[in-house]
């Protein structure tokens, strides 16, 4: 294992060598960058325990659940809305026809 790393390591220095300095010095602040986000990650996993971040989840994955069903809901609601204001469109359009037509015999 230690050789397969001493190897990648050699290829990447190989690699970089062919760069420019600058593109070095990008890639070498970068890498510095990483490691600074990954201890800043890290420091915040140990401000929370286990047990908290398995009730977060918990909840959160209560939340989703809750929203779909509210989702259904909803769109349960829509589709009754929709049927129903087609049913007074055709009621009023059929009350409108039915009053031309005892209209008409009066002319």
């Amino acid at each position: 294992a230690g050789s397969a790393k001493s190897s990648k390591r050699g290829r990447v220095q190989s690699a970089t060598s062919n760069l420019s300095e600058q593109d070095n010095k990008t890639i070498s602040d970068l890498k510095e960058k990483v490691s600074e986000l990954e201890k800043k990650i890290s420091t915040m996993e140990d401000l929370v325990d286990d047990d908290t971040k398995v009730e977060h989840k918990e909840s959160m994955i209560g939340d989703m659940f809750n929203f779909v069903n509210l989702r259904k809901r909803v769109d349960g609601c829509e589709e009754s809305l929709q049927s129903h204001a087609k049913l007074i469109d055709g009621l009023r359009k059929e009350k409108s026809t039915d009053c031309d037509s005892a209209l008409i015999p009066l002319l």
